[in-house]
């Protein structure tokens, strides 16, 4: 949460987290974010990979 800090003109930090990623939703959370907007795919490779969306704004 530095960045946010740092930078004067940010007001929200988002982070693009796989839907089965149980560690970084974890992290997303202790960090004060919370899931914004819903699900949406992202395409790797030719596979469709499903992401939440987290973020946190400035206090």
């Amino acid at each position: 949460m530095k960045l946010l800090h740092a930078e004067p003109r940010r007001r929200r930090v988002y982070a693009q987290i796989r839907d089965t990623n149980i560690a970084s939703m974890n992290v997303a959370i202790r960090l004060g974010m919370t899931v914004r907007g819903g699900r949406f795919i992202k395409h790797y490779r030719g596979v469709e990979m499903p992401h939440l969306a987290f973020a946190v704004d400035r206090g």
